[in-house]
């Protein structure tokens, strides 16, 4: 038994200290906020490994507040903000805030911030994932702004609030937790190797550049790329095969992405906290225009012929169009890619859209939110 107990113990050990070397998840990236803050217009922050999108977001609003803005997860990631009607050239007038796994935590503590800063952005665009109301998901990356979700029950809800040092403490421990079973992940390690055998050990790092075509040219495997107004691009270098995305699309159910698969009811809870914090932007004076997200063709079939998915799918449309309703925003489902004018070709892969069908996407947001 104890042969078999320091051999599992030692295979853990390496499998650790290899992943903690290799950094995928971007645990030591350094600091973000600083290079969000100096980013000039002609600049993409690039990095070999993930990094604290919401360092980004929070210092970019810190630093000034928008016309315009995208909230929502990296499927609303490629939508180039200026091209929202009324975006103008200034500096920071519109900016894609999109996050890596966002749940209604992070939508109070963005709506927070935008209190703080007393900014009203003239436009919210909000893009609401599936998973986002599916309690099979769950998500501590808020963590990181657990501050700000604190001070919106604070503001808005003192009732809500259980006792600061109880809050901190079980939420460093999630944190804790949370990194140590990334760092054990068969995902993470699975990602490491490729990024060894891709561009070995050495680690760059979050950092600037301004010419996005030299950059690419001389990276060879898929990166972190956020231009100055938010939005994140993929370099023609990277992108797949047809055949490999349209066979990612067609499993996208199947593997069960984003617990689809799992999804038994649309969370009146999590609807409800979403209501709260959007009913604070309307308040505020804001148009806000909520978004269904675009699937890849064979994704948005998949997900249609999988009859409990079809059916949640059509009660979550009636429950963000009766929400919008009260809030007296606008619903625009943009799940069919053929209500949006895109095609397979216009995909990176299941769920995420291409430049050029987030062009679309910003003209029917267009359409449906016109310029006072």
């Amino acid at each position: 038994m104890r042969p078999f107990l320091v051999t599992v113990l030692s295979l853990m050990s390496a499998i650790l200290i290899f992943n903690l070397h290799m950094d995928i998840a971007g645990f030591g990236s350094g600091e973000i906020s600083p290079l969000a803050t100096s980013q000039r217009g002609d600049e993409w922050l690039v990095s070999d490994r993930d990094y604290d999108q919401r360092a980004w977001v929070r210092a970019r609003l810190l630093a000034g507040c928008p016309q315009r803005v995208v909230l929502g997860s990296s499927t609303v990631g490629t939508i180039n903000p200026q091209r929202l009607m009324g975006a103008s050239d200034a500096p920071a007038a519109a900016l894609n805030l999109w996050l890596t796994g966002p749940s209604v935590e992070d939508f109070e503590a963005l709506v927070q911030l935008l209190r703080a800063t007393r900014c009203a952005p003239a436009l919210v665009v909000v893009g609401v994932d599936p998973f986002l109301l599916n309690d099979a998901v769950t998500s501590e990356r808020w963590q990181s702004v657990k501050d700000l979700q604190r001070d919106f029950y604070r503001a808005h809800d003192a009732s809500a609030l259980t006792p600061q040092p109880l809050v901190d403490a079980w939420g460093n421990v999630t944190l804790a937790w949370l990194k140590f079973k990334d760092l054990l992940a068969y995902q993470t390690t699975v990602s490491g190797l490729e990024r060894l055998r891709a561009a070995g050990a050495t680690k760059l790092g979050p950092r600037l550049v301004p010419q996005l075509n030299d950059y690419c040219a001389r990276t060879p495997s898929i990166q972190s790329v956020r231009h100055h107004d938010g939005r994140f691009v993929y370099c023609d270098e990277w992108l797949r095969p047809q055949a490999q995305v349209d066979a990612i699309a067609r499993a996208y159910l199947e593997r069960d992405v984003h617990s689809m698969k799992k999804w038994r009811a649309v969370s009146a809870e999590r609807l409800k906290r979403l209501e709260g914090a959007l009913a604070r932007l309307t308040a505020a004076g804001s148009r806000v225009v909520l978004i269904g997200p675009t699937y890849h063709p064979l994704a948005h079939e998949a997900l249609l012929a999988h009859a409990p998915t079809r059916a949640l799918l059509r009660q979550l449309d009636a429950d963000l169009d009766n929400m919008s309703a009260r809030l007296g925003a606008r619903w625009l489902t943009l799940r069919d890619p053929a209500r949006a004018g895109c095609a397979a070709g216009e995909f990176f892969d299941s769920h995420h859209p291409g430049p050029s069908c987030a062009r679309r996407l910003a003209e029917q947001i267009n359409a449906l939110a016109p310029a006072p």
